[in-house]
Parts: structure tokens; C-alpha cells; sequence
């Protein structure tokens, strides 16, 4: 099976990942999204593609799944996390996660990418170039994360070059082994 990212160059790309506490997944997926869902329509927040996280030298909790979103802009997001109607969501959607990245917005390009479920990817913030990318973006200066400010994030096939990578430490460069859903 293949997932597809619909890219689009007139909006920005959203990279998440996080991992939700054991015994709330009944309430996130049942719940908060369904509840979120109509008010992430208000704002054209588009979900583009999911992937489970295989392995990461993230520091501290490992994550276990991510998203890639669509926005238009950086304004449309940080209105949705001040819409009346959402703000009272983020401490139950926060306390429900034992690690949550998100905010990491990156500049994007009209492409559809065809992704294969049944292969491991690599998706790398990094300062250095990568080799081999299936995309390099750039991060916009609007944000809302800081924490990989200066970086690029790299998506491509998962290889042996990876498992270097991944011996780094994330201050220098981030590595997730991903497998798209």
C-alpha cells in the first residue's frame, strides 16, 4: 500500500510526533479529535499523512507516532490555538501525552509524494545536508518550535547511513526511522 503527501506550495508543512499516555488512547483518538476535527476545518488545517516511529535518538520519552499537516499559513495556526473554542482542548490534549513535538513548520513545494507502507524512512532535522533526499525544507522563520531553529528536514529512504546518524546526538541532528500509515 502507498500513502501519498499532497504538497502544496502556497501552504506550510506542520512535522509532529509525540506519544500518548497508556490507558488515554480511548479518549484521544474517541474524543479530542473527533471534538477537534471541525474546528482544525475552520482554520484549513489539512492532516497529510501519519507514520509510526520506529526508532529515534530523541532525548528523553520515545515517541511512537507523527503527522505531517497542511496549513495555509503560520497565521492560521496560531489563530486556531487561540480560538475560545480550542484553547480549553490543549491542557487535557497535553496531560493525555508523554512527549509532544509539534510547531515544527517548514516552507513546501506543489508535489505529491508517493510513500510505500511496507518501507522504513528516514526523516532527519539537520543543519548538514543530507544525501539522497526525497525533500529538503527549509523551516519558515514564523515557527512556533524553536527547537531545531537552523535545521532542514530531510525525508528519504531508510539506509545504512541512518543507522550512523541515529548514534549522533540530537542536539546536532534529529533522526526518525518512520514507517508511513
Amino acid at each position: 500500500m502507498t500513502v501519498q503527501l499532497n504538497l502544496k506550495a502556497d501552504h506550510i508543512l506542520e512535522f509532529a510526533f509525540g506519544k500518548v499516555t497508556a490507558g488515554q488512547e480511548a479518549w484521544m483518538f474517541g474524543e479530542y479529535f473527533p471534538a477537534a476535527a471541525p474546528i482544525f476545518a475552520d482554520y484549513d488545517m489539512v492532516r497529510l499523512g501519519g507514520f509510526a516511529v520506529l526508532g529515534t535518538n530523541f532525548d528523553g520519552v520515545t515517541p511512537d507516532t507523527g503527522a505531517w499537516t497542511g496549513w495555509r499559513s503560520a497565521n492560521h495556526r496560531a489563530d486556531l490555538h487561540k480560538d475560545p473554542r480550542f484553547v480549553p482542548m490543549i491542557p487535557k490534549r497535553d496531560a493525555a501525552m508523554d512527549v509532544f513535538s509539534d510547531g515544527h513548520l517548514f516552507e513546501t513545494m506543489d508535489e505529491v509524494i508517493t510513500l510505500n507502507s511496507d518501507q522504513d524512512y528516514a526523516v532527519i532535522l539537520s543543519a548538514a545536508a543530507v544525501e539522497a533526499p526525497i525533500f529538503a525544507l527549509q523551516m519558515v522563520p514564523e515557527t512556533v518550535s524553536k527547537t531545531y531553529l537552523g535545521r532542514r528536514l530531510y525525508l528519504r529512504p531508510w539506509s545504512a547511513a541512518d543507522d550512523a546518524l541515529m548514534q549522533q546526538s540530537p542536539d546536532e541532528v534529529l533522526v526518525l526511522r518512520i514507517r508511513p500509515q
